[in-house]
């Protein structure tokens, strides 16, 4: 398999992951002179250019035997990335290299971005690729339940703790311990909540409601939000103090109307991946579309495209249906 994408953001990303970059270039004689010296600016010592090729082809294989099992994991990784976040864009491309960084240490994260932007896929790529991949990944929508459910959902609960807490039920912190915790819309915490999950963060222990008994925990929490924490804790629905704490490493997925490049690429991408093909003139109609859903969105309409396009299996203008 091929992958494109930028040489330079490349070996930055081997470097932030192993601490070195081990490099082989191969070249011919029509290499021009000012990019030959570019690459040794680059990796800073001078090349030294051989005849001996099969020679160093055997060098090269030894090498490559000899390599720690981490680097040549790497490009299972890489893979991995690129399959996931898909686009061409400068954006994209930032999406990726945070990722990159985020799975190289275990500090929280706080991902901003409207709804179907792929903040879900991007927490759960980042536990994939960490450490922790052992682990768990647990995801709560916060915005999805009622609020009264939130603390025995997160905290869990003893029998007898409440009206209809029949049995023992285990909470997601403890669920997630040694793995990931990623909360999403989590503007939607009520501050009692807040308050709770804040001492968890900070004496690394969770208490089931009803219980005396404290359980240590071990996770990494991702929140993710399409609110502004700045105007949150002004208006007092956000505690500062919790977001100080949560905010370790902060990224914005911005939508698709702020990279358009990206549309092409996901709708080209998502009608080969279900045996499709695409017009230009159809491209450039989902291109001028504004996706208030963004990659959810699009993937939805396309979807529906699929069935106006049987059985010519190609998306012609006339197919696309916006709701």
């Amino acid at each position: 398999d091929v992958y494109y994408f930028n040489f330079h953001l490349f070996f930055k990303q081997v470097k932030a992951f192993y601490g070195y970059v081990p490099t082989f270039l191969i070249m011919t004689d029509s290499v021009k002179k000012h990019t030959l010296l570019d690459v040794e600016n680059y990796i800073g010592y001078k090349i030294e250019k051989t005849f001996s090729l099969e020679t160093e082809i055997v060098s090269l294989i030894e090498t490559l035997e000899g390599l720690p099992e981490a680097t040549k994991g790497l490009e299972v990784t890489i893979k991995k990335v690129y399959e996931k976040i898909i686009g061409d864009s400068t954006h994209s491309e930032s999406l990726r290299y945070f990722i990159f960084n985020a799975s190289r240490n275990d500090l929280p994260i706080v991902l901003y971005g409207r709804t179907g932007c792929g903040k879900n896929i991007a927490s759960k790529l980042i536990h994939e690729i960490s450490e922790r991949k052992s682990g768990k990944f647990v995801s709560l929508d916060l915005g999805a339940i009622p609020s009264e459910l939130m603390d025995s959902i997160l905290f869990g609960s003893k029998r007898g703790a409440y009206t209809g807490a029949y049995e023992d039920k285990k909470g997601l912190i403890a669920e997630s311990d040694n793995g990931t915790l990623f909360l999403d819309e989590v503007e939607n915490a009520p501050l009692g909540l807040q308050l709770r999950l804040l001492r968890v963060l900070e004496e690394k222990k969770v208490r089931a409601l009803g219980s005396s008994v404290e359980r240590a925990v071990n996770f990494r929490l991702i929140c993710a939000t399409n609110k502004s924490f700045k105007e949150m804790i002004s208006e007092g629905s956000f505690r500062e103090d919790l977001y100080y704490r949560i905010a370790g490493q902060c990224f914005e997925i911005l939508p698709l109307e702020k990279r358009k490049s990206d549309i092409v690429v996901l709708s080209k991408y998502y009608c080969e991946k279900n045996g499709f093909e695409i017009t230009e003139d159809a491209i450039q109609m989902l291109v001028n579309r504004r996706w208030n859903g963004n990659v959810r969105e699009l993937f939805h309409v396309l979807s529906l495209c699929f069935i106006n396009a049987e059985p010519l299996k190609t998306i012609l203008p006339q197919h696309v249906r916006f709701f």
